[in-house]
């Protein structure tokens, strides 16, 4: 639950955190959820309904540091489509780097919904972060 930290089961397996977002969330930054030191291993957007803004149906998700680390507000996922030119349904995202990305610190996972252009009327979906803590790799 967003704004809870992230339950380490103490096992090398993923772990994952979640949110729901909806056109209305345009422009704001959500807090996804609170991880533990840990290696992201994957993301998914789940798309229930399209985004119908004029130009962009954009979402980026990033990251806060619990130690004064400058955010990165799309460290993890740049600009996701979240247009009717995706399909709906899951999709993983492509992670910025490529690779799984190392968190060496308490964080919280953000994203930020942007929507441009002609008003959204519509537009839903979940996203999920997986992530391997850190204290369970042995």
């Amino acid at each position: 639950m967003a704004g809870e930290r992230a339950l380490s089961l103490g096992y090398p397996f993923a772990h994952c955190v979640a949110r729901s977002i909806t056109f209305t969330d345009d422009g704001s930054t959500l807090d996804i959820g609170d991880i533990p030191p840990c290696t992201i291993q994957e993301i998914k957007i789940a798309k229930t309904v399209d985004f119908d803004a004029g130009t962009n149906n954009q979402l980026d998700i990033g990251i806060k540091y619990s130690d004064g680390t400058t955010a990165d507000p799309d460290a993890f996922v740049s600009n996701a489509d979240l247009s009717s030119s995706t399909a709906l349904g899951p999709l993983t995202a492509t992670l910025v780097n490529s690779a799984a990305f190392k968190v060496g610190v308490d964080a919280t996972i953000t994203c930020t919904v942007d929507l441009t252009g002609t008003a959204a009327t519509a537009g839903a979906a979940e996203v999920f972060v997986y992530f391997v803590p850190t204290e369970t790799v042995r």
